[in-house]
């Protein structure tokens, strides 16, 4: 059984099938005088439909995010486990933040953490370029 990943989710929405506003942004340009490359668009797009997916199917919630994930085949268990990081930094940290990290058993539940994404691109790809649109796009997206 292969792992099932944001991007396998992603791949199943059709970009063109998202909202209007969701869809109106000038995908090629970073600025006047900087274009982006095709792959760096596909990000973009694949982060928007991610973002589509989460904010509005999901609407928002984490916990309906992680059970999406369960009924297609996800059997990790990625739970923080607060007693093998005690003292840590990370898990003092979570632990300030109780209300967006509630903890039971000494664990924090992964479904928590699983509306993170991530750009698995290459170093000097522009990942930087691709966040800083975002950033705009979402700007965007929240007026």
């Amino acid at each position: 059984m292969s792992k099932l990943y944001l991007q396998n989710i992603i791949d199943d929405i059709s970009f063109e099938n998202l909202p209007a506003k969701w869809l109106g942004f000038d995908f090629a340009r970073f600025s006047k005088d900087k274009t982006l490359f095709d792959f760096q668009k596909r990000g973009l797009k694949n982060a928007l439909k991610g973002l589509w997916f989460y904010f509005k199917d999901k609407r928002e919630d984490k916990q309906n995010l992680y059970n999406h994930y369960q009924a297609n085949d996800f059997t990790e268990n990625f739970d923080y486990d607060l007693k093998k990081r005690e003292g840590k930094k990370t898990a003092k940290y979570l632990l300030e933040y109780d209300k967006d990290y509630p903890s039971a058993d000494s664990k924090i539940p992964f479904s928590h953490f699983i509306n993170r994404m991530s750009f698995w691109m290459a170093t000097g790809s522009g990942k930087t370029l691709i966040i800083v649109k975002l950033i705009e796009l979402l700007g965007k997206l929240i007026a």
